[in-house]
């Protein structure tokens, strides 16, 4: 019996020793792996200051600047006095056309539908009297309302007062058609208002043009 438990002693004792050394193993070996990750890091924050040192030693190139596009400003800079002042010439000419464009456009647009409004009533009308008292009433805004505003008024004078003047000479008829055709002309002449600007610019402009670019062929 004494044998038996010396024994199991003896292997206790060699199971507590090997115990102990396994333990210290592993010590050692969490060390050596604490020591490798150290090295490790130190590695990597020598490789970091090394990538930093090496983009401040390295030279700085800018970046190339994007290609410019020659446009009408550059081309118009680039001219003397000649084709600048030939150059303002055609805007002014083209501001002017498009602006006549839209005012005779809009006035044109304003007069017919004035006009269409008149002559609708004008026709319902059942005398010269109704035709008279609307348009002392709306205004005579427009070409026909005009010409029979000039013509009721000179058929009243010329039946109240007679021939007073050379001009109104000859009979009522007469008197009232010389003062249509008159109306007639001035009416077609304010409606026709602008439309000699635009046709001399239109004949002009591409003689100015023509010019500026044999100027612009010529000058280096």
């Amino acid at each position: 019996m004494s044998d038996l438990l010396q024994t199991a002693w003896t292997m206790l004792a060699q199971v507590a020793q090997d115990s102990a050394s396994l333990a210290g193993a592993a010590q050692v070996t969490q060390e050596v792996v604490a020591t490798v990750g150290a090295a490790a890091q130190l590695t990597q924050e020598a490789a970091a200051t090394a990538g930093a040192a090496a983009q401040l030693a390295a030279p700085v190139i800018p970046a190339a600047p994007a290609p410019h596009q020659p446009g009408m400003l550059d081309f118009v800079a680039q001219t003397d006095v000649v084709g600048k002042t030939l150059f303002g010439i055609l805007v002014l000419m083209s501001m002017v056309s498009w602006y006549l464009i839209f005012v005779k456009s809009l006035s044109n647009w304003r007069i017919r539908r004035l006009s269409t409004r008149f002559l609708r009533e004008f026709w319902a009308a059942s005398s010269l009297e109704q035709v008279e008292n609307e348009i002392a009433t709306h205004g005579a805004n427009e070409p026909f309302s005009h010409l029979a505003s000039h013509a009721i008024h000179a058929r009243n004078h010329h039946v109240k007062y007679g021939a007073v003047r050379l001009e109104e000479k000859g009979s009522t008829s007469a008197f009232i058609t010389r003062t249509l055709r008159k109306v007639i002309d001035e009416e077609t002449a304010r409606l026709e208002n602008g439309l000699t600007i635009l046709a001399s610019i239109g004949s002009t402009a591409p003689f100015v043009g023509l010019f500026g670019t044999v100027w612009g062929v010529y000058m280096p």
